[in-house]
């Protein structure tokens, strides 16, 4: 728990720092490398350490392009990552082998890079002029999901004694997961001021992130499970790897991104 502690307490600080800036090209950073390494992670656990994912890393220099363009498209027209996303989604399944294939690796890629791309341009599409900011949409993403996560966890070792799914994942307690979904809720609610959204909107984002965080989280254990692996990695002490750590973002982010675009949030 203490390396657990440390590792956050070091790590969140940047994430944070690029998120209320104005300018996306720290987050763009911050994604981009998360993204590589989570894909690099995918291909070992795959049975291809030496596969550079190169969907991936194309969808990381077409967001960069998307930030340098002045006329770069709104983002209501990139309905097309959501697509990519599923089929991500659908393609995990296949790199549970004994070694799969190139094309496996690669279609799975896009689960772990498309959320990340789209919290980038979230954040640019809204962007106004300055240096800082407090309404970036990326916060009601991140924030609520990492209260969650921190709640569950605190919650679940206190009171927890049902297991959530012990076939799956032995530590996860049927309290921690309500725990999990109430911060998660509470947390949005308060963002809602700040970005200036209904409380019903909120409310449904919030559930979003505690029902698709957690579910996120569950897919991989299943996933890691098949594979006979415990961490997809060991870059975060404490945590794992960077599929482990943004497991619940892959599912959440773009659930609540398409949420705000249809709520009209991204064209005021």
């Amino acid at each position: 728990m203490k390396t657990r502690v440390v590792t956050a307490l070091v790590a969140i600080p940047p994430v944070l720092l690029a998120v209320l800036l104005q300018t996306a090209w720290p987050i763009w950073v911050l994604a981009s490398i998360a993204s590589c390494v989570g894909t690099l992670e995918l291909a070992r656990l795959s049975g291809r350490p030496r596969h550079l994912p190169l969907l991936a890393t194309l969808l990381s220099v077409g967001a960069a392009v998307l930030l340098v363009d002045p006329q770069s498209l709104p983002f209501s027209s990139h309905r097309a990552l959501y697509l990519l996303f599923a089929i991500g989604l659908i393609g995990l399944p296949l790199t549970v082998q004994a070694r799969a294939s190139a094309w496996a690796v690669e279609v799975a890629s896009l689960w772990c890079a498309v959320p990340l791309m789209l919290l980038v341009l979230a954040h640019h599409e809204t962007a106004a002029a300055g240096l800082w900011r407090w309404d970036s949409p990326v916060l009601l993403v991140l924030l609520p999901l990492w209260a969650g996560d921190t709640a569950g966890l605190l919650i679940g070792k206190k009171w927890g004694k049902k297991l959530l799914a012990p076939n799956i994942s032995p530590k996860k307690t049927v309290v921690g997961a309500w725990g999990n979904l109430f911060f998660c809720v509470t947390m949005a609610l308060g963002l809602s001021f700040s970005l200036e959204l209904p409380l019903e909107l909120g409310l449904v984002c919030g559930l979003a992130a505690g029902l698709l965080g957690q579910a996120g989280d569950l897919y991989q254990s299943a996933w890691k499970r098949k594979l006979q692996v415990k961490d997809s990695g060991s870059l975060l002490p404490g945590h794992g790897g960077i599929l482990d750590r943004l497991d619940s973002t892959y599912f959440a982010a773009p659930a609540i991104l398409s949420l705000l675009e249809a709520s009209g949030y991204f064209a005021r």
